[in-house]
């Protein structure tokens, strides 16, 4: 396969150029690519929902224990909702910031 690459000359100066690329080297670059947006995709979803369904579940052990059915599982709930967003706005964050 050929692709089109922006070098510098020797007089400094930008142009284009082809360069025949092996298909396999292609395919492990893609392969690449297609495996790290996976991991992205899965530690965003993650990042937000491990919290907001920690957040339920130790809301619900408190109001158990305590007789303060609904409060603390709403409390906790929305404080494991505000957790993951701000996890997951990092997480975006951190990724803006590297590209």
């Amino acid at each position: 396969m050929k692709r089109k690459v922006l070098k510098f000359d020797q007089e400094k100066k930008l142009e284009t150029k082809e360069e025949i690329v092996p298909a396999e080297k292609l395919a492990d670059n893609n392969f690449f690519q297609v495996t790290s947006s996976l991991f992205l995709v899965s530690e965003l979803g993650l990042s937000i929902a491990i919290p907001i369904a920690g957040g339920a579940f130790l809301g619900s052990i408190i109001d158990r224990r305590f007789g303060t059915n609904p409060k603390m599982t709403l409390f906790f709930l929305l404080l494991g909702f505000v957790t993951g967003i701000m996890m997951g706005y990092k997480i975006v964050k951190t990724l803006q910031n590297k590209d």
